[in-house]
């Protein structure tokens, strides 16, 4: 009889700390999964602080932000971050992939030729470019360096070079299986090229591992605005003033923005109101 109390006291020991190892298990799990949640909503709080702190400088100035959870950028029809098992929402952020730790944070305006959205790159500290050059492409290098100047982790570098497997290179000359940048257009290995009507564009393409999503946004965007200026045309067309110019123009321009199209547009606007009318943009 005593030999059973003791197998039952056993099997009782047993069961009462299963249920206590699970009591605290569960209690474990769910304090970590509120910790990282509240850890996201800070991370996001900080995130929108950076980029309202790039809205209000009238200066072009980075900001920098800690990550202290892995956060995955995404594009599909819309930007997601994904902290955890959270994912949220957004518009206008660029970044390449997943970030954890110190990173950049970067703005810039993209105009074809009015203000169609202004973009955030996300840059880890510890990713490092090298933008190859030749002498073909040197002109293009001096402006993009001066308007990349505040971001230190990109280099430059004239072609040829030996390539480092830490390093990214964007090859600012024609240079198969490669990511390669011409005057006008983007080209990687295994995608179509795209083509580029301005350096945010071309950023928005080189910082981001989804470019031709955000090609497709950048895109949404220009016939949004584009559809706003020709409704804003039919208010602005009088005996006085000729809109029928400038609104064919618009007509074209979501499918041709090239540099071409949106120096006429400029030019036509100027005219608008050097004869007293009232300014498209």
């Amino acid at each position: 009889m005593a030999k059973g109390n003791q197998q039952f006291n056993w099997i009782f020991v047993l069961i009462a700390g299963s249920i206590f190892l699970i009591f605290f298990i569960t209690v474990a799990v769910k304090y970590k999964s509120l910790q990282e949640e509240k850890t996201s909503i800070e991370l996001l709080n900080n995130l929108d602080i950076a980029i309202t702190s790039l809205q209000s400088s009238p200066f072009q100035t980075t900001s920098e932000l800690t990550f202290p959870l892995e956060t995955a950028f995404s594009c599909n029809k819309k930007i997601t971050i994904t902290i955890g098992n959270k994912q949220y929402q957004t518009e206008n952020i660029i970044s390449a992939g997943k970030i954890k730790g110190s990173a950049i944070i970067m703005s810039k305006n993209i105009n074809l030729p009015f203000k169609i959205s202004t973009v955030y790159y996300i840059l880890p500290e510890s990713a490092n470019y090298v933008f190859v050059y030749d002498k073909d492409s040197e002109e293009l290098i001096s402006t993009i360096k001066q308007d990349l100047s505040l971001l230190k982790n990109i280099n430059y570098e004239k072609y040829p070079v030996e390539e480092n497997k830490n390093y990214q290179y964007i090859y600012f000359l024609p240079i198969k299986n490669k990511i390669s940048v011409s005057k006008t257009s983007i080209s990687y290995p295994d995608k179509e090229s795209l083509p580029y009507y301005g350096s945010p564009q071309l950023y928005s393409f080189i910082f981001s591992q989804q470019p031709d999503c955000i090609s497709s946004l950048l895109n949404e965007k220009l016939e949004s605005k584009t559809q706003l200026y020709k409704n804003k045309l039919s208010l602005l067309q009088s005996d006085k003033c000729d809109y029928t110019l400038i609104n064919s123009k618009l007509q074209e321009l979501p499918g041709n923005p090239s540099i071409e199209n949106q120096q006429s547009i400029i030019e036509i606007n100027k005219q608008l109101i050097n004869q007293n009318c009232p300014a498209v943009f």
